[in-house]
């Protein structure tokens, strides 16, 4: 999935996720997670709490319906680390990336039926140091 570092650093042979392909990955996984939420909006099971996210905040159903995709989709790609307020830092294998992702940004609204939600997610390089 990478490109091979090139260039002065020709020893470094590991592989390196390039911007363009988490970009990708970051539309797909937005596209997935939006059709897997948008059938619980203003669902009553969907405003259940579930518990607590590892930020303190409130864990709702559809909460836990979008994080569990995330969760997911993510463990198949160990050059991905990410953080989220319900799971906090998730990362397996050697991550060159990591991505911040609010699954449901407006879970209220979105538990309430209203499309005034998104998905949201940012990428950086990660730097475990």
């Amino acid at each position: 999935m990478g490109k091979k570092a090139e260039g002065a650093g020709d020893e470094r042979k590991e592989d390196v996720m390039r911007l363009e392909e988490v970009m990708e990955i970051c539309r797909e996984l937005s596209a997935e997670v939006r059709e897997l939420v948008r059938p619980h909006l203003g669902v009553k099971a969907a405003r259940r709490m579930e518990g607590r996210g590892a930020s303190g905040d409130s864990t709702f159903a559809i909460d836990e319906v979008a994080e569990k995709r995330v969760e997911e989709r993510l463990a198949e790609l160990p050059e991905l680390a990410y953080f989220s307020e319900d799971r906090g830092l998730v990362s397996s294998g050697k991550p060159s990336w990591v991505l911040v992702v609010d699954p449901i940004d407006g879970t209220r609204p979105a538990a309430a039926g209203l499309e005034a939600c998104c998905v949201s997610i940012a990428a950086a390089p990660y730097d475990a140091a």
